[in-house]
């Protein structure tokens, strides 16, 4: 499990204004798939991310935010309860991200009421970021906490294991260890999709890895390759 924090909650003056608190498990134990739609190539692929799909990631995240407040409410960023809050990465949320001259202007109307006294700041909060529900209600209520987890969740950018590596024999494998397609010539696959398992970090810096390990391997059977077509020609 991995919690952190951000001093902003987006790019306008309204996430200017707002901290964030957010939580992820590195290592679930539900499993997406990625489906071909179509024979076209320019058709996109189906991707089921199949989030919470193991009841155990779903636990964990419940536990997970139960964790993260129990930090927050001991430290003297939890002044006043009323001020952290439930959020959710909603489709409202979501248009209101997208970078554009009229979020620009709309986020500073609504920035500029959260400066309003404390109050009225809690009671703009209620209405139009939290639909009313707190975190006392959700913490009393497993299954109500269960269900904001459940609608809040959604991925994180790091999809990994798609076309993971593997040996020949293993139907569910797409390449070997040296990123070569397997019955496919001249193919290889170098990114986070070859992963066996997902890494219990950020995956860029096992990409880069996996990149510069199978390029070393690349050079080394092309100077392979060069020495014997060398001595063939230059017979001793």
């Amino acid at each position: 499990m991995y919690l952190s924090s951000s001093t902003r909650a987006g790019w306008h003056a309204l996430g200017k204004r707002l901290g964030l608190f957010f939580l992820w498990c590195n290592r679930p134990f539900s499993r997406g798939q990625v489906s071909l739609a179509g024979a076209q190539p320019d058709v996109p692929p189906m991707v089921e991310l199949n989030l919470l799909d193991d009841e155990r990631d779903l636990r964990r995240m419940v536990a997970g935010v139960r964790k993260l407040v129990q930090i927050v409410g001991a430290s003297a960023l939890h002044q006043h309860p009323g001020d952290f809050f439930p959020a959710t990465f909603s489709p409202r949320v979501k248009a209101l991200s997208r970078v554009s001259r009229g979020n620009a202007l709309l986020t500073e109307l609504q920035g500029a009421l959260l400066d309003v006294s404390g109050p009225l700041r809690r009671s703009l909060i209620a209405r139009f970021f939290t639909g009313g529900a707190n975190l006392a209600s959700l913490l009393a209520d497993e299954s109500a906490l269960e269900g904001f987890v459940r609608q809040s969740v959604f991925g994180v950018w790091h999809a990994s294991g798609t076309c993971r590596m593997g040996a020949h024999a293993d139907r569910s494998a797409v390449t070997d260890a040296a990123g070569r397609v397997h019955d496919v010539g001249r193919l290889r696959v170098v990114d986070a999709s070859m992963m066996p398992r997902l890494p219990t970090a950020n995956t860029n810096i096992p990409t880069i890895m996996l990149a510069e390990k199978i390029a070393d391997t690349m050079q080394a059977e092309r100077r392979a390759v060069r020495l014997a077509s060398s001595e063939v020609a230059h017979p001793s």
